[in-house]
């Protein structure tokens, strides 16, 4: 599982370092604007206190409770992914730990890094994707994402052209190409394209992150997916789904086997899961890209018999990404992208 946070000085890192942790120092990273560029849109931030009590979900098979909050506590039971269960975070001696309040394991303890707040049986998209027909007149939208700048093409091709860069908030009036592009038809821009994923129709990012219309996120392929939550989908943006679809058939044929995605679209209730249980070092409940469908997190467990993820710095993968993921729209964010100390794994769609 690999998540946007923040350390406490500002830099962000992922969660899957934070779970290594016993076995070694997670990697440092560069400061990200991911939970401070919306403050004026951005709803508050509210920290549960301790005896919030939070639905949750085993994240995998090896997730494991424990008789204490240790790793080596008397081992109790390995329920298998997605065992259903309610929890309290521990604090003090027991931070980092959920103790269950109901269920089987009544009583236990299991790491909060091993279970997610997204049941698998509850579909979060229902969108058409590239099946989808839109018909929409003239009309005006506005760009809406967590700190990303999303580009201007000057066709309605992720080949075409990068005309301008453009900030959260924007309107632009223009017409459905698709349901994947926007042609502006007024202003500066006029003629140009931007991608759909990054419209609404209105500016407040509050009213967006986390709660996306799930007509509106559509369901990457399974294949692309991870051991962690194996079998609840990753969702996008339509568009971005559609593109990420594209961008791995070149993967494939370049390596092999297809991408790994550990997250994507991400609900507010599992960022604010994430808030309570680091807060200040956890990106602000509504404001990152993934809570708009608009990010993805390559798994950072994937080796294939290496001693280090496939997308790791200056591997043939992170080399191929870095070179080629904008021909599909995608791009890892300049403050993520400095070797060794970013986040390699984080790619946001910018269109």
């Amino acid at each position: 599982m690999v998540i946007a946070i923040r350390r406490a000085a500002g830099a962000a890192i992922g969660i899957a370092a934070l779970t290594a942790l016993a076995a070694g120092p997670a990697q440092a990273a560069q400061p990200h604007p991911d939970a401070s560029t919306q403050t004026a849109t951005a709803p508050a931030a509210v920290r549960h206190s301790d005896s919030q009590v939070w639905t949750l979900y085993t994240g995998s098979a090896g997730a494991s409770f424990r008789a204490n909050s240790s790793n080596t506590a008397t081992f109790v039971a390995r329920p298998g992914t997605g065992y259903q269960f309610t929890g309290v975070l521990g604090s003090g001696s027991t931070a980092g730990w959920v103790q269950a309040t109901s269920g089987t394991y009544t009583g236990q303890w299991i790491s909060a890094y091993s279970v997610t707040t997204t049941n698998p049986a509850q579909p979060l998209g229902s969108g058409a994707g590239s099946s989808a027909v839109v018909s929409t007149p003239n009309v005006t939208r506005y760009v809406v994402t967590g700190w990303a700048t999303p580009n201007i093409r000057a066709s309605y091709s992720y080949r075409s052209a990068i005309v301008a860069t453009v900030k959260q908030g924007v309107a632009f009036t223009g017409t459905y190409v698709n349901y994947a592009w926007f042609r502006i038809t007024s202003g500066t821009y006029a003629g140009r394209f931007i991608s759909t994923a990054m419209l609404q129709t209105s500016p407040n990012q509050a009213s967006y992150n986390g709660v996306m219309p799930a007509a509106e996120m559509c369901a990457a392929d399974s294949a692309l997916g991870t051991s962690w939550e194996p079998t609840t989908p990753r969702y996008l943006a339509c568009a971005a789904r559609d593109s990420l679809a594209n961008m791995n058939a070149a993967f494939k044929a370049a390596f092999g086997y297809n991408l790994s995605i550990s997250e994507a679209y991400r609900p507010l209730v599992k960022q604010q899961f994430y808030y309570d249980l680091l807060g200040s070092q956890a990106a602000v409940p509504g404001t990152s890209n993934h809570g708009l469908g608009q990010a993805i997190d390559f798994d950072t467990q994937t080796t294939k018999g290496g001693s280090t993820s496939i997308y790791y710095w200056g591997t043939p993968q992170d080399k191929w990404l870095t070179a080629n993921a904008l021909n599909w729209g995608f791009q890892r964010p300049k403050e993520y992208s400095t070797p060794g100390v970013g986040e390699y794994w984080h790619y946001t769609f910018v269109g």
